[in-house]
């Protein structure tokens, strides 16, 4: 089943058909433990063309990585003129395991901020990736681990897309997905609090007016119908 969005009307189409599973809340999608093949994807770039985004992704790792992995949890690419791709990855660098929110100059240079950690295997963490025009951030579990500047724009032609789980068809990451969102804004550190919500996930049935703010997409992953307009037969025909 592609995975329908709840706020927004960018479904992701769930390549390789992974299965769902108990998540952080409700389902999840379960791209597996030695993934090679599956991952969520929409050929647009969802109107971010390099300038402000935050995004935010719940994983629970299932398999730890090897000496050299490289995963990409989350990738946006914009098909505007500033040439940009934003990533979430997920490194083992000479047997250090690493954290990497980048903001790539296609065709130029990658700039990234680090954060040294290893990922669970047994809990579920959010990972939000920020950048406001200047400065791109990384938050896990509702704080700040890492900054660095960036800007510019990047050369080539390039399509949009958006994806979780891989880049391309290369790098897959073997984890689960849980409660993804896009904003076409930096969330500030107070936002960013606000919904991990002490570790607890604020749903998206609680977001308020300000965090549904310049959001696009949310994506609960849970495996049904998302469309929260939706009114039964029985309910719409009695009043």
């Amino acid at each position: 089943m592609n995975a329908e969005d709840s706020h927004g009307s960018n479904t992701l189409t769930n390549i390789g058909s992974a299965s769902y599973t108990t998540g952080k809340i409700n389902n999840g999608i379960d791209f597996g433990t030695s993934n090679t093949t599956k991952y969520l994807s929409t050929s647009s770039d969802l109107g971010i063309n390099g300038g402000n985004i935050s995004m935010r992704i719940v994983v629970k790792i299932r398999t730890a990585l090897t000496t050299g992995a490289v995963t990409i949890l989350a990738a946006q690419r914009t098909s505007g003129s500033t040439k940009t791709l934003y990533t979430i990855r997920y490194y083992n660098e000479s047997g250090v395991n690493k954290l990497k929110f980048y903001r790539t100059k296609l065709g130029v240079v990658d700039t990234f901020a680090s954060y040294n950690v290893t990922l669970s295997t047994t809990n579920f963490q959010e990972i939000i990736l920020t950048y406001d025009g200047t400065n791109i951030k990384g938050y896990l579990d509702g704080v700040e681990v890492a900054s660095a500047a960036a800007s510019g724009n990047g050369t080539g032609t390039y399509t949009g897309l958006f994806q979780l789980g891989s880049y391309v068809n290369i790098q897959h990451s073997s984890a689960i997905f849980d409660e993804c969102a896009l904003w076409s804004k930096a969330l500030t550190s107070t936002e960013v609090s606000e919904i991990n919500d002490s570790g607890n996930l604020l749903p998206y049935s609680s977001f308020t007016s300000g965090h549904k703010t310049n959001l696009i997409s949310y994506w609960k992953l849970d495996g049904s119908t998302q469309n929260s307009n939706f009114i039964p037969f029985f309910l719409a025909h009695h009043g």
